[in-house]
């Protein structure tokens, strides 16, 4: 079998810019988790308080998705991610001018609608752009942003909220969004037709016994994930009274570990 063309240069640099766009919805989506002890100093909050910032971010981000694919899927889908991009970074500049806890769940309930139409889009964005034959490595380009997330973005933000706050660490969450909006806006080609989906689709699928053991696989993997990442840090600090610069460590190590069994897990399906 003849190997597949290589991917026109400017269709790279956009697959690029759509990968840049992930790592950068991953990463302000759990920034809060390398946070949590400069949040709790900044509003005064509890650990827990903090914590469900990320529960919010998540119970919206999965309530979102497919309810945006039902009543706005037929957006052509680099606008898709531009509206998505926008009210990421708008949001995230809410949060750090938050005054208080209530503002602040309202800006990550507005950051979980706008990474509901980054995420789940990009990597049909970025398949629309190259023939069948380059789908597999198109997507497989894009969704590297979100390994590099887990291995560079939550270190990266444990330091950033150690060094320049958490009000910082925000700031920089949602002008990475806006500039990355830009890139996208001058980089990504239009073209890429969005699709409707039927309400009566999904909900069909929730009734069948083939897609609910699925949908209970990544919800339970989901759940362990997010528990991980979200008291890994208290535990770090309170229990093995660990510095800032040693919970950024810990990230690492974990964002390897995660990008090392997902090479493994990848061999082992192709067998």
């Amino acid at each position: 079998m003849a190997a597949a063309d290589p991917i026109a240069p400017t269709t790279t640099r956009a697959l690029r810019v759509l990968a840049l766009a992930y790592f950068v919805q991953a990463t302000g989506a759990l920034s809060v988790v390398g946070a949590l002890a400069a949040i709790s100093a900044e509003w005064g909050l509890s650990d827990a308080l903090s914590a469900s910032l990320v529960s919010v971010f998540g119970v919206t981000f999965a309530l979102a998705a497919p309810t945006l694919q039902v009543l706005l899927g037929h957006l052509e889908r680099r606008r898709q991610v531009l509206l998505g991009l926008t009210l990421f970074s708008a949001a995230a500049l809410l949060l750090a001018a938050a005054p208080g806890y209530e503002v602040m769940l309202v800006a990550r309930v507005l950051m979980g609608l706008g990474a509901a139409f980054i995420g789940p889009v990009l990597g049909a964005l970025g398949s629309g752009l190259v023939p069948a034959a380059q789908q597999g490595s198109a997507i497989a380009m894009v969704l590297l942003g979100l390994s590099v997330a887990g291995l560079v973005g939550m270190p990266l933000s444990a330091w950033l909220a150690h060094v320049a706050g958490a009000r910082g660490l925000f700031l920089a969450v949602a002008v990475a969004g806006a500039l990355t909006a830009l890139l996208v806006r001058a980089w990504v080609p239009q073209g890429v037709a969005g699709q409707r989906v039927r309400a009566a689709d999904l909900l069909a699928m929730l009734v069948q016994p083939r897609w609910i053991s699925g949908f209970l696989v990544a919800f339970f993997m989901s759940a362990s994930v997010y528990t991980t990442y979200t008291f890994l840090v208290p535990i770090l600090r309170d229990v093995f009274h660990a510095e800032p610069s040693l919970v950024s460590v810990a990230l690492a190590v974990l964002g390897v570990a995660g990008i090392l069994g997902n090479l493994v897990v990848t061999r082992a399906a192709r067998r």
